[in-house]
């Protein structure tokens, strides 16, 4: 496919305005220690264990049931930070549903942990003589206890410094289809990686996105679908084809995306693909846009017009459809205000543009 020229581009967009915000960092350009949170607990609904390090003591990680010996909340990072102080809160906005024998424990290798501190009330700091190099914290139930645990916030002083989590997310697993929970686990993973830049990439006004999803891999005809808070995946599809990730990403951006309704429903399932094929997927993968249809054919085809769009008339653009959608403030005339021209017109340029 051919594109337009930047100046080609540039004569056209007569009327497209500034993008909504800047684009997010690709998760495999990150840089410097990056935070990864476990329980081994399931959280109790939205109280996912990011929660607990996001830098908002309002929000917190709560496990399901009552704290049992051994249970924990565990921050790893990526690779070690020059740590000086470590402080974590407990227990509920109250100071209470405080568990018992709890404790905070330090790793300078992820797996042993040689600083074991009593967490007295409702939190304790610890402040280092020499700055430690860190890579793991948790905060561990030492009895069984008749209330859950509850970690409010964890906050380390380290050098570099270890960004908050803006958008708390977890992926449960449940592999009814038991064969796939090997692979049920990795795409966990993978979701949990991409969940972040999604979200932030299609931020919208004040608009928190969904916390918690289950993911179920059982037996069903066709590939995938979300709803309700729970993506389904055909256990014979992702037998026959375990590389196919993406489509639990596209049913990932369904999550994020948590429009009240479905409609226009080409536009749903374009932006969806747009960034499932455009962004996530590398470019060996990506279907060949072609010339033909039309932008309601939705998917595959609508995404490529998508990503035409984004790249050459209106930068930032898949970001304000989607707060508009979310807020259900869409109509077509945002088309001429954000890029420039009506559908049809755009449309018809695309179309051009494979004559270039």
């Amino acid at each position: 496919m051919k594109y337009l020229s930047a100046a080609a581009a540039a004569t056209l967009a007569v009327a497209v305005a500034a993008p909504l915000h800047a684009a997010p960092t690709l998760p495999g350009d990150l840089t410097g220690p990056q935070p990864r949170l476990a329980a081994t607990q399931l959280p109790d609904e939205a109280n996912v264990a990011q929660c607990a390090f996001d830098g908002d003591e309002s929000t917190a990680y709560q496990s399901a049931g009552p704290a049992r010996a051994n249970d924990a909340l565990t921050l790893t990072l990526t690779e070690p930070a020059a740590t000086s102080q470590v402080r974590v809160v407990v227990g509920d906005e109250t100071g209470g549903r405080l568990a018992d024998g709890l404790v905070l424990e330090l790793s300078t290798d992820g797996e042993t942990y040689g600083v074991s501190l009593p967490i007295e009330g409702a939190g304790v700091t610890y402040g280092l003589n020499a700055p430690l190099p860190l890579l793991a914290v948790r905060v561990r139930a030492t009895v069984d206890s008749d209330q859950p645990l509850i970690v409010r916030e964890l906050w380390l002083t380290s050098q570099p410094g270890v960004p908050r989590i803006a958008y708390p997310f977890e992926v449960t697993v449940d592999a009814q289809a038991e064969d796939l929970a090997e692979w049920g686990a990795m795409a966990r993973d993978e979701m949990m990686l991409w969940y972040p830049y999604f979200a932030e990439l299609l931020a919208g006004e004040a608009i928190q996105p969904p916390r918690h999803v289950k993911m179920v891999l059982r037996e069903m005809d066709g590939v995938a679908y979300a709803g309700g808070g729970e993506i389904h995946g055909a256990a014979k599809w992702f037998r026959e084809h375990p590389d196919d990730v993406g489509a639990m990403i596209h049913e990932m951006i369904h999550v994020i995306q948590s429009y009240p309704r479905y409609d226009p429903g080409w536009l749903v399932e374009g932006l969806d693909d747009w960034a499932r094929w455009w962004i996530y997927e590398p470019e060996n993968r990506r279907p060949q846009a072609r010339p033909g249809g039309n932008y309601t054919d939705s998917y595959q085809r609508t995404g490529a017009f998508l990503a035409w769009l984004e790249a050459y008339r209106a930068p930032g653009l898949m970001a304000k459809l989607n707060n508009a959608m979310r807020l259900n403030t869409y109509a077509p005339e945002l088309w001429v205000r954000w890029a420039g021209a009506d559908l049809d017109t755009l449309w018809a340029q695309y179309q051009a543009s494979f004559e270039k």
